[in-house]
């Protein structure tokens, strides 16, 4: 944007002739726009947590686990709201809530395999076992995110003030991470298998390794190249017969 003087049409409110200006504002006036739309974000978590509940009732499971991931999508992205960030990209809202809420120990991490589901772009499960779990297990998030902005409201403070050092349930200090299973990128076309690369290797920690499975031809070319551009080591990579197997340390 311009400066006044160069451009003052970009500072006058639309139908208006006076240009915009916060003095005439109420305390607590833009907050409440901001309470006014993360309430509303958090009512569409609830709207797709009935429709998942729904949805198990006619035993239609897929569609169960659906409404369950879009339950889960909403309400992350009302918790980051009130901490800054607005991102309506599925795989950036359980990536961003992953670092700024789960890794900060403002949640606890049984709830991350429901983020990581957003990051990876899971389909949806298919069988009733599976689905009335993740649907159990997506409407604890939601209500452990209400009440988490509750505790917020109610101490004055932000969300990201919550957090305390890592513990694990039962309040235990959480164990070292130990080896990760091997990022499986199989299936996905390029540019979207180094992104997610991308976004796995920014939850590490310095030093930390990370395996991918990509498919042969353009990903074991380009998403390689593409991770030592980001400054990243590559320690290993060779052809599996099936897959393309890269082995990367975080730098």
């Amino acid at each position: 944007m311009g400066s006044f003087a160069g451009d003052r049409e970009k500072y006058i409110d639309y139908e208006s002739t006076d240009p915009f200006s916060l003095n005439d504002r109420g305390i607590g006036e833009c907050a409440g726009a901001i309470f006014d739309m993360v309430t509303e974000i958090f009512n569409e978590s609830e709207h797709f947590t009935f429709k998942a509940k729904q949805s198990l009732l006619v035993q239609e499971w897929e569609t169960a686990s659906r409404d369950a991931d879009d339950a889960v999508y909403h309400a992350a992205r009302a918790l980051l709201y009130t901490i800054g960030i607005d991102d309506k990209r599925r795989f950036e809202v359980g990536h961003k809530f992953i670092y700024n809420v789960i890794d900060k120990a403002v949640m606890e991490d049984s709830f991350q395999p429901l983020l990581q589901r957003l990051v990876d772009e899971e389909i949806p499960v298919a069988t009733k076992a599976a689905a009335q779990a993740h649907v159990q297990h997506a409407l604890e998030f939601v209500d452990t995110c209400r009440r988490i902005q509750e505790r917020a409201n109610a101490s004055g403070g932000a969300v990201s003030s919550l957090g305390t050092a890592p513990k694990a349930a039962g309040g235990e200090t959480r164990p070292e991470k130990g080896p990760a299973k091997p990022y499986d990128l199989r299936g996905v076309a390029c540019p979207m298998n180094f992104v997610k690369t991308k976004l796995r290797l920014e939850q590490m920690d310095t030093g930390e390794k990370l395996e991918v499975w990509v498919d042969q031809g353009e990903p074991q070319r380009n998403v390689p190249r593409s991770v030592e551009q980001e400054g990243h080591k590559i320690l290993e990579q060779g052809d599996m017969n099936e897959f393309f197997r890269i082995v990367i340390e975080k730098v």
